[in-house]
């Protein structure tokens, strides 16, 4: 064990003298996550913002009907209406960005609504997420003109608004606030720390396996005083290690980013603090072990296996989109954490983290994760070892 962990201490020292190394490994995972939080929320909000309270260019076709309807939009300080529009040019209007949107009242709108039946009025608009809140806010204005017509008529009835409810849905959601965040980070959480775990795994391991190739020191290392073993297990130690330092830190990052975010609510992640137990986080964390286990033995495993360090790169970019896949499928509808996803890589951890932020983890499930995971990295190991006994692959490319 002393001299794994003496090639272990030289292989770290090796990592921490490349500037590369350190800015994958510890820079980017703590500051990337803050940056990227900070710059899309003060977007997103920004946007918002603008959207909500710039100058609106409404278009209207009356039709001499729902005078109300534009007596309430004339008298919006926020929109700038246009009564001159012809009917046949609707689409140019808004293609040429004249109008943001146009109002059409139908020509019985009054009739219609005076005897107690439905008037029509159409909306015409471009679908996109700057019209998505242009269209909310004319369809505030016309419900606003939806309810006085409604409370008129249900005056001149002497009826009160119970008439028209006849029933009354009542929507109780039994899922504790607990359950409910733990369905929501459980899709952001593992987006953060499986990513970064790989991204902080995956570049020392290039540079320690066939990197040495590279500068020609691996015959060096194979004829110092050590068995094979024990050389695969120290580059093995601290590709795991560099993971879970990556790892670790994005989710700091992403601690710091939300915790300082002046634009959310801070009651809100007050209540965050609270529900978030730390059991769960640290039972969250300890996922992280198997899963830089497993990265790490696939890693150096490619990394023995290549001839040059493009060919190392070209071999683990792939994986990449493996990773990628699990997450993606794990923030689908209707994936759930069974006996069977249970044993799948990187899907079971995604699934794992939401139940164990619910607080609905079942042990049984938890220890299917753990074991599964050591076994695929074991049988990495075992294959990554026996890769490096062979001196047809350890001198591939020298």
């Amino acid at each position: 064990m002393k001299i794994i962990f003496i090639i272990f201490k030289k292989e770290i020292l090796d990592i921490l003298r490349d500037t590369k190394s350190v800015l994958v490994m510890l820079v980017l995972p703590l500051l990337a996550f803050p940056l990227l939080t900070q710059l899309v929320t003060k977007l997103s909000i920004s946007h918002k913002n603008e959207s909500e309270t710039r100058l609106l260019k409404v278009g209207l076709i009356s039709n001499n009907n729902a005078k109300q309807l534009a007596t309430l939009l004339q008298e919006r300080k926020d929109i700038n209406i246009n009564l001159n529009i012809d009917l046949n040019k609707l689409n140019k209007y808004i293609d040429d960005k004249k109008s943001d949107i146009i109002i059409v009242v139908s020509k019985d709108f009054d009739t219609q609504t005076i005897n107690n039946f439905t008037g029509n009025i159409d909306l015409y608009y471009k679908t996109s997420s700057e019209s998505s809140i242009t269209k909310n806010r004319i369809i505030q204005i016309i419900d606003e003109f939806k309810e006085t017509l409604l409370n008129n008529r249900l005056k001149e009835k002497g009826l009160n608004k119970e008439f028209i409810t006849p029933i009354k849905i009542n929507h109780i959601d039994i899922a504790s606030v607990k359950e409910k965040l733990g369905e929501y980070l459980g899709r952001v959480v593992p987006y953060v720390f499986i990513i970064f775990c790989f991204m902080g795994a995956s570049y020392p391991s290039v540079d320690i396996g066939v990197g040495e190739k590279e500068r020609c020191t691996i015959e060096t290392l194979l004829t110092s005083p050590v068995n094979r073993m024990q050389i695969v297990m120290g580059k093995f130690f601290v590709i795991t290690f560099t993971g879970l330092v990556s790892a670790c830190l994005s989710i700091v990052g992403a601690y710091y980013a939300f915790s300082n975010a002046t634009d959310l609510n801070k009651d809100v992640l007050k209540g965050l603090v609270k529900i978030i137990e730390i059991k769960s986080i640290l039972l969250t964390l300890s996922l992280l072990i198997p899963l830089c286990v497993l990265f790490a033995s696939i890693l150096l495993a490619i990394s023995i296996w290549a001839k040059s360090t493009k060919e190392a790169n070209s071999l683990i970019t792939p994986f990449n989109f493996i990773v990628f896949i699990p997450i993606v499928i794990a923030a689908l509808p209707g994936v759930e954490f069974n006996s069977i996803t249970a044993l799948v890589p990187v899907l079971n951890v995604s699934l794992a983290t939401k139940e164990i932020i619910a607080g609905t983890m079942k042990i049984t499930l938890l220890i299917k994760v753990f074991a599964s995971l050591f076994l695929y990295a074991a049988a990495s190991l075992y294959f990554c070892t026996k890769w490096f006994e062979k001196d047809d692959i350890i001198l591939r490319g020298i």
